[in-house]
C-alpha cells in the first residue's frame, strides 16, 4: 500500500491512466525511500485509530485532523515530484 500512496495525486497532477499512476507512484516512493513512507503511513494510521478510541470525541477529532493527515501525503508527493529526497532526510533528522 505504501508504494501506491501517491497514486491519487498522480492521477490529478499528471492526468495519466490509473495503472500508470500506480506504477509511477511506486517509482516515486522508492526514490523518496520506501521505509520512510511506509513508517509515516503506519504511524498516521495507528495514531488515527488510537484517537478514535476516545468515546464520543475521538471520531470528531479525527474529522478535524484529517486535513493535516492529507497534508502529510501532499508533502511526501511534493518532495517526490521535485526530486527533493534530501529535504525529507533533513526533515526526519531535525526531529
Amino acid at each position: 500500500m505504501a508504494a501506491w500512496a501517491l497514486g491519487w495525486f498522480l492521477l490529478v497532477e499528471e492526468r495519466i491512466r490509473p495503472m500508470e499512476a500506480l506504477a509511477r507512484s511506486r517509482e516515486l516512493v522508492h526514490e523518496v525511500g520506501f521505509w520512510k513512507v511506509f513508517i509515516t503511513i503506519i504511524v498516521l494510521q495507528i495514531g488515527t485509530q488510537l484517537i478514535q478510541l476516545i468515546p464520543y470525541v475521538g471520531p470528531l477529532l479525527v474529522l478535524f485532523l484529517y486535513p493535516l493527515i492529507v497534508m502529510v501525503y501532499i508533502s511526501i508527493f511534493e518532495h517526490a515530484i521535485k526530486g527533493d529526497a534530501q529535504a525529507i532526510d533533513a526533515d526526519f533528522q531535525e526531529n
